[in-house]
């Protein structure tokens, strides 16, 4: 962390609760940043940081999709992200936040499967049943209801597996409340006692700055 905040001349800089604002919206008419080396350098580095630093990884997204054609308020950004010390897209578009969540259930369903499946061949024992949490109710109803009706006909039949898993009890869903949803750091922009709360519930702790306060 040290270094890259050398790199970006900010060693002198104070830190930021959060390190995205909730109203991100970048202007139309945004000047490009004029230079697209430095940007996509701490980009990349900043990549790399979220391995230990996950509470980064949704703002560090944000920044990468524009590593070809940055502006100077992307880079104001980057800049805000470097001062607070890190998301897979669905492939598809959804009509509701029910039909998202339950086609996100579905993906994370199949990674789990396949961890599972792989600890019994590694003949790994005590296995307990997957619990996977949800804080949409309706996306919990469409994994345990079997019978299609309007709202879900147009979902695609391979995302129904899920629904299969947790018939024969293979997988299990459940409701969780959104203010307990720790996932909501990796996908959206939070007010800094929510992400400050969150963080700490991944025990991610901010390492006392070894050259002076930034």
């Amino acid at each position: 962390m040290q270094d890259i905040l050398k790199r970006a001349g900010m060693t002198d800089y104070k830190s930021l609760s959060t390190p995205i604002p909730t109203s991100k919206s970048i202007p139309i008419d945004a000047t490009p940043y004029d230079d697209l080396t430095q940007y996509m350098s701490l980009a990349g580095a900043l990549q790399y940081l979220t391995i230990t630093r996950p509470d980064l990884s949704f703002a560090v997204n944000q920044l990468c999709q524009q590593m070809h054609a940055p502006t100077t308020t992307h880079w104001e950004q980057l800049k805000r992200v470097l001062r607070i010390m890190g998301c897979k897209k669905q492939r598809t578009v959804t009509r509701s936040s029910i039909v998202a969540e339950y086609k996100a259930l579905a993906d994370i369903c199949a990674e789990v499967i396949w961890i599972t499946s792989l600890l019994h061949e590694i003949r790994v024992t005590g296995i307990s049943v997957p619990k996977l949490w949800c804080d949409n109710l309706g996306a919990t109803y469409m994994c345990a209801n079997p019978i299609f009706h309007a709202r879900t006909k147009h979902v695609e039949i391979d995302y129904h597996f899920v629904r299969d898993k947790v018939a024969i009890g293979e997988i299990q869903v459940n409701l969780i409340s959104t203010k307990d949803q720790l996932a909501d750091i990796f996908t959206k922009a939070l007010h800094g006692p929510r992400f400050s709360f969150i963080r700490d519930k991944l025990q991610v702790t901010s390492v006392p700055a070894l050259e002076g306060e930034y």
